[in-house]
């Protein structure tokens, strides 16, 4: 009997991190490079006059590009961020301060998107994610093959955060 060669180890392991390709497509981009753009520099570190932060005035520059054809909207960009900014200035209250690099407040942001959907609407949420994942087979020809989200499924991790997310939510 013949060996079937697995054809997903053709695919980069970066290129089968579905839900991390699901939040750059919400950006319009492919890879966390093309997300990031010049927010690498050292000068997008920390808050604006409005106390936002810098990255969050790339991005919104990144949404407002996009005009309709954006993902997500700005407004709800702007309330991300302000979260962020709070859990930021909490964490750095007793250590003079952080600053987070640009890697970190995407994740940050990544993060609070996919809470804000989880606690919002799961059953939408899975349902975009499953759209998502259906594009990626195809995309693939099935190569890459993601077992589909389910509201029960999708909260893996959500005992460690829950509590703190929803109490800043007001929840």
């Amino acid at each position: 009997m013949a060996k079937r060669k697995n054809t997903a180890s053709a695919f980069k392991w970066s290129d089968q991190l579905v839900l991390f390709r699901y939040f750059l497509n919400l950006f319009g981009k492919d890879s966390l490079a093309d997300l990031a753009g010049k927010m690498n520099s050292s000068e997008y570190e920390g808050f604006d006059e409005n106390q936002n932060t810098y990255f969050w005035g790339e991005l919104d520059l990144l949404l407002m590009r996009q005009g309709a054809d954006a993902k997500i909207s700005r407004d709800t960009l702007r309330e991300y961020d302000e979260r962020i900014c709070r859990y930021v200035k909490k964490i750095g209250e007793k250590r003079g301060g952080i600053k987070l690099k640009y890697f970190q407040y995407i994740a940050c942001l990544f993060t609070e998107i996919y809470l804000d959907r989880y606690f919002t609407d799961k059953e939408a949420f899975a349902a975009d994610l499953n759209a998502f994942i259906e594009k990626v087979k195809v995309e693939s020809f099935g190569a890459i093959d993601i077992e589909p989200f389910t509201p029960e499924n999708m909260n893996k991790l959500l005992p460690l955060c829950q509590k703190n997310w929803r109490k800043t939510r007001g929840h």
